[in-house]
């Protein structure tokens, strides 16, 4: 059973904001969350003021920061972009 994605009005403008072809890899990155057995096990999880967070890395400058609802079986997708939200 796949998982839900539920993106938020942040991931969408800076989806918006992406050259086409970083938004087909961010569009497959998506696919692969959402058709693995446990998406925790694909990202990175943060820690500190980021604990809950996971990021998904789409090549050296640009990730995906989500947070994973495993009874709900959901994945929020918050933000796509760079370091800069460190």
């Amino acid at each position: 059973m796949p998982w839900i994605l539920v993106l938020t009005p942040t991931f969408k403008r800076g989806y918006k904001n992406l050259s086409s072809d970083i938004q087909n890899r961010v569009d497959q990155a998506l696919k692969e969350l959402t058709r693995s057995e446990d998406p925790l096990l694909l990202g990175v999880r943060k820690i500190g003021k980021w604990k809950g967070v996971f990021t998904y890395e789409i090549g050296r400058k640009y990730r995906i920061f989500y947070r994973v609802d495993v009874y709900r079986r959901t994945i929020h997708v918050f933000h796509v972009g760079g370091h800069e939200l460190y």
